[in-house]
């Protein structure tokens, strides 16, 4: 199969010739240019990406938070936190970001893929997720405990965004979408479950027609203990899921229970990756695909992105025990 047929063929739940390797986003230099030489333009990209043995290419990405303040956290990582709680002014004034720039690298990057054999995703940012990130958690639980018409109002506001850019991406020859949508810390949600449904569904219902209305697969990125966003994402016909993160939830248990009906991405701990010894990355890496390969409906990732931070030698050792992994998905 080549890149691009493996990766639209899980996301069916159809048969592949090996578990599908493909990194949703990525920050590691080093890396990169190691399977591709430097890179300075969407070719380079797809060179890197093949060579390495991946499915996909990210040309663009459509991120509207319109504000966001980062943090350091205890891995010495930048994390978005903090933001105050917005009013309805700041909502209706919330200017929408210049996507000029994202558009001009579309053409090139598919170009690109198609040379290479790969298949195309774009991103957009879930509004619950944007409104988190721009105002902070705890702030945001403020809104929706004071004036849930605000939150309502700013969700509202980026996924029109978001149907917009997706109707202008029709002209575009892509294969899937991607919606970064964080909702969840290691314990569950960040709000309780009927609280969530009642901002989140609608909207995204509303957004997800329109990738149904061109025929495109549509997948979710989030963060944290998932097994309560599953069955929102499997009822809004969502074809994949990226994260499933180690440290929150059981790939086993996870795969058992939704990988029947969702393609799941993911669930190396990108901290293991930095810390461990090459040894240990590539026997943790085959207990991964292991637990997620069987049946199918599964793509050996990162739960999050790779970054400089990780040894070069430590991610060919996880890259080299997925791509030379001998168990066919069934």
């Amino acid at each position: 199969m080549t890149p691009r047929e493996r990766i639209m063929a899980v996301l069916a739940g159809q048969p592949t010739d090996r578990v599908p390797f493909n990194e949703i986003f990525f920050g590691h230099v080093a890396v990169s240019e190691y399977f591709g030489g430097p890179q300075k333009t969407m070719r380079d990209a797809a060179r890197y990406l093949y060579n390495s043995g991946q499915c996909s290419i990210l040309p663009a990405g459509f991120w509207w938070a319109p504000s966001s303040e980062y943090h350091a956290t205890s891995e010495g990582t930048q994390r978005y936190a903090g933001g105050h709680p917005w009013t309805m002014e700041e909502v209706e004034a919330m200017a929408e970001p210049d996507v000029e720039p994202a558009f001009e690298r579309i053409e090139e990057g598919i170009a690109a893929a198609r040379e290479f054999g790969l298949a195309v995703h774009i991103f957009l940012m879930n509004g619950f997720h944007s409104a988190s990130t721009t105002m902070g958690l705890e702030n945001l639980c403020y809104v929706l405990y004071d004036t849930p018409e605000v939150l309502h109002r700013f969700i509202e506001r980026v996924e029109t965004f978001n149907r917009k850019m997706l109707r202008r991406l029709a002209q575009y020859d892509i294969d899937f979408i991607f919606f970064d949508g964080d909702c969840a810390y290691k314990n569950g949600l960040m709000i309780a479950p009927d609280m969530f449904r009642e901002v989140w569904h609608e909207q995204t219902h509303e957004t997800v027609k329109v990738c149904q209305d061109y025929g495109w697969p549509y997948c979710y990125h989030t963060d944290g203990k998932i097994d309560e966003v599953y069955p929102l994402l499997i009822e809004l016909g969502f074809s994949g899921t990226h994260g499933v993160e180690s440290a929150a939830n059981d790939l086993v248990d996870i795969k058992a229970r939704f990988g029947k009906e969702i393609t799941l991405f993911g669930n190396f701990d990108i901290v293991d990756l930095a810390m461990r010894t090459p040894e240990e990355i590539a026997a943790m890496t085959r207990r991964m695909l292991e637990a997620g390969s069987p049946g199918g409906r599964y793509v050996a990732a990162c739960n999050t992105l790779p970054g400089n931070d990780i040894p070069l030698e430590n991610y060919l050792a996880f890259r080299d025990t997925i791509v030379n992994y001998s168990g066919v998905p069934a």
